[in-house]
């Protein structure tokens, strides 16, 4: 969600207004605070639009779907269970631009709600006599209710894109759904404030973005 824009390029008024649709490829990663691990999804795409109409300020939108991801759950260097995840119900990313007064730079600020599903947890180290055990509940639907994250970051207009990295925190609530075993450690382990979301955003055509968004400005 950038070649270097000519000071004076600003246009007042709705004649100026602007869509610039940016396609984005998405890599993500979160940390949970509590453990201190890092949780690397699948790279996916970012559809975004960033629109104004003075450039000066203006809003961003997009879609953000992560895929499915599974990671180690760990206590210090313990490997306890290897846990598949998802983030659920996604709202659309909303947010807001601001263009430097030089035009160097554009501030972003953004925000998407979500939810974290768990759906399944296997023992390490246990003989279990099934590769595929799962300690959740048969039928069970383990997920936290709806969270927030707000994410911060700056597009460099000098550059010869307009890829960036966005990020920021959110809180992770506590988990239903889990059984009466599961749900109580996860909650202890993992739900809580101050967890990190970083979105590493590399523009998917660069160059033809760039030619555009300096073209509008000019107008």
């Amino acid at each position: 969600m950038a070649t270097t824009l000519a000071v004076g390029l600003a246009v007042a008024g709705p004649a100026n207004a602007f869509d610039l649709p940016i396609d984005y490829t998405a890599n993500t990663t979160t940390v949970l605070k509590k453990l201190n691990q890092k949780v690397t999804f699948p790279a996916t795409g970012l559809t975004s639009v960033l629109s104004t109409e003075d450039f000066s300020t203006g809003t961003l939108t997009g879609e953000l779907n992560l895929p499915t991801t599974t990671t180690d759950l760990k206590l210090g260097s313990l490997n306890l269970a290897t846990v598949t995840l998802s983030i659920v119900d996604p709202s659309p990313v909303t947010g807001t631009v601001k263009f430097a007064e030089d035009f160097t730079t554009v501030a972003l600020k953004a925000q998407q709600s979500f939810k974290v599903k768990i759906n399944s947890i296997q023992p390490l180290g246990l003989d279990t006599g099934s590769a595929n055990l799962n300690l959740l509940p048969a039928g069970a639907h383990c997920e936290t209710s709806v969270t927030t994250a707000d994410l911060a970051g700056t597009i460099d207009l000098s550059g010869t894109s307009l890829d960036t990295t966005l990020s920021g925190t959110y809180p992770i609530p506590a988990f239903t759904g889990c059984g009466n075993l599961v749900g109580p450690v996860l909650n202890s382990l993992v739900s809580g404030p101050g967890n990190t979301l970083t979105v590493a955003l590399k523009t998917v055509a660069p160059e033809t973005t760039k030619a555009q968004l300096r073209q509008a400005a000019a107008r």
